[in-house]
């Protein structure tokens, strides 16, 4: 294949950033208020003004669990990180009544029967280990584990020889079905750690080639970079998923094109105005349905518009109340807000936007979710 004459590995480019010139250090769920909400008022610059706080309550524990009763389709969450999900509500309440480990525990307790399968992401380098022990839980009757295995850009210091060893290793698993988290994140991390996210990119990249393993890709504020590795390192008739995606109508666009296997994931940042360009280009079908999956991106998102649904449902004088963490349960309000864009797009065509069979519903655009899954990972539900 051949190289473009960018040094992937030596280039930097400069950058002013906000943060201190250290790596970036993640911040564990048990260190942080999680009874608070921080806002940054809108005519702040960020990160120039001291964040404001405001008090909001726990939505209680047993009410994280999400019913949906008039939904019939089974799906597959293709984006979790059920560890960490487990974890963070641990923390917020305290709670001893399921080991950390025992994640399986969790989805018995939380994941409605709707959601039958899982693909998670484990990017943490420093426990490598966590993959074995999820294989052998004891997972409900009918639900299917699987998970993907790579080092988060956050990680790629940490990550040498031994650690790639033991990466490629574990490819090889029956329940591994892609490489990944893997990129580059240029919005958090100091320009000094770039060369080696950039090194450690690139072998996970050629490790995921050579085992013919579909490749997760997470890239924020680094497209150009992004796209740069991935053309000069994987074929075009690989298997590529952008995770999360919230980036650029032109980097999207590149992607779809390029790799005529490549998909884009799609969360519950769908339903925030950050992501109102990403929205747009569905409902514009820029993005075709048959090239999007859709992830809870658990704990990490929780969709703007699952409050609405508990006032219909569950909670109707819901107030100043807030879910610890996004969790699979939640997906079908993705697909609701996927199905709501592309019925907009229907309804400005005239003929079919008044004719049921036309519209897009939540149960439809899961299935779609569902397919493309079953193709991309090569997985049953």
């Amino acid at each position: 294949m051949v190289r473009s004459p960018l040094t992937h590995l030596t280039r930097s480019i400069p950058r002013k950033s906000l943060f201190k010139k250290t790596p970036y250090t993640h911040i564990p769920s048990s260190k942080r208020n999680l009874n608070v909400i921080r806002y940054a008022p809108a005519e702040y610059p960020k990160g120039r003004k001291k964040q404001h706080e405001v008090e909001w309550t726990l939505i209680p524990r047993t009410e994280h669990f999400i019913q949906w009763e008039n939904l019939t389709t089974k799906y597959i969450d293709t984006h979790t990180h059920l560890h960490s999900t487990l974890q963070q509500m641990k923390d917020a309440f305290n709670d001893g009544t399921m080991p950390a480990s025992r994640i399986d525990s969790f989805v018995e307790h939380f994941f409605p029967e709707q959601c039958t399968a899982v693909v998670d992401v484990l990017g943490n380098m420093e426990d490598l280990a966590l993959y074995s022990a999820a294989a052998g839980l004891a997972w409900r009757e009918g639900f299917k584990y699987y998970f993907a295995i790579g080092a988060h850009p956050y990680h790629a210091l940490v990550y040498d020889d031994s650690t790639h060893h033991a990466v490629t290793k574990i490819l090889e698993h029956q329940q591994c079905v892609a490489l990944g988290e893997c990129g580059l994140d240029y919005f958090r991390t100091d320009s000094i750690t770039w060369p080696k996210q950039r090194q450690v990119f690139i072998r996970q990249l050629e490790a995921a080639v050579f085992a013919r393993k579909p490749i997760l890709v997470y890239t924020r504020d680094a497209e150009r970079d992004t796209f740069s590795i991935l053309h000069d390192y994987v074929p075009t008739d690989h298997k590529l998923h952008i995770q999360s995606f919230t980036g650029s109508r032109e980097f999207a666009l590149k992607i779809l094109k390029h790799w005529p296997n490549s998909t884009l994931g799609i969360t519950g940042a769908i339903t925030y105005s950050g992501s109102q360009h990403v929205a747009e280009m569905i409902e514009r079908e820029e993005i075709p349905l048959d090239r999007i999956m859709l992830g809870s991106k658990s704990p990490f998102i929780v969709p703007k518009n699952i409050y609405p649904h508990l006032l219909k449902t569950t909670r109707p004088k819901l107030k100043r109340e807030k879910f610890v963490a996004g969790h699979s349960g939640m997906l079908p309000i993705v697909a609701e807000a996927v199905a709501g864009l592309l019925n907009n797009a229907l309804k400005k065509g005239g003929d079919r936007a008044n004719n049921d069979d036309y519209l897009h519903k939540m149960d439809s655009i899961l299935k779609s979710s569902n397919e493309v899954a079953k193709s991309f990972f090569g997985i049953k539900m």
